[in-house]
């Protein structure tokens, strides 16, 4: 395969026979063929050949801005200036691990990235579920720690302690997790459960 360098670019040369054209052109052809394969389908992955079915990504193939600096162009060193036409490109901030997209005129925040963030989506089961108006602080802890095992891990509940409304639940050490909930005055409070705490509190949670 031809390497896409200053000599290829220059060819046909001016003084190359005519007869060798179509030799140039397949060779052309199939180097642009081949580089648009490398993350676009192509009549060589099976596709019909059709303008309509040619040159989509391929899974996993787009990649966002990923950069500290707020985007201002399209890609390329020759990019023009986003536009309304760029509406839905993504771009995650290198420096403070924000997920933003834009809307046609503006970045707009999607939300942060919590690498210690582990979401739960499974069907409520005895697992994932805890009702009980007289837990212990223990048996809390016991429930809740296997789905967070690693310090700082965090995970998303929804239901209630003792009247307030919970949202999260993070892991502070080997011995003891957090419950983040709302109060009824509107103020974000947390309570820790600790391994082997005989306290009782009353709590309806899911996750």
């Amino acid at each position: 395969m031809s390497t896409w360098d200053t000599n290829y670019k220059n060819k046909p040369a001016g003084t190359d026979a005519p007869s060798t054209l179509d030799n140039e052109q397949r060779t052309n052809r199939t180097s642009i063929e081949v580089r648009m394969e490398n993350e676009h389908d192509t009549f060589e992955d099976g596709t019909s050949g059709l303008a309509s079915a040619d040159w989509r990504h391929k899974e996993g193939s787009a990649r966002v801005y990923y950069q500290s600096a707020e985007p201002t162009n399209q890609p390329g060193a020759n990019g023009a200036a986003l536009d309304s036409g760029d509406d839905g490109r993504i771009w995650i901030d290198s420096d403070i691990d924000e997920l933003f997209f834009y809307s046609g005129s503006a970045f707009v925040s999607i939300g942060k990235i919590n690498t210690n963030l582990i979401f739960k989506s499974k069907r409520i089961t005895s697992d994932n579920y805890l009702h009980d108006a007289a837990a212990t602080y223990n048996e809390i802890f016991d429930k809740l720690s296997p789905f967070i095992p690693d310090t700082n891990n965090e995970m998303l509940l929804s239901g209630g302690f003792t009247s307030n409304v919970v949202s999260r639940v993070k892991r502070k050490d080997a011995t003891t997790v957090t419950i983040y909930y709302l109060t009824s005055g509107g103020s974000i409070a947390n309570t820790d459960f600790g391994d082997g705490v005989a306290t009782t509190t009353s709590i309806s949670i899911a996750w």
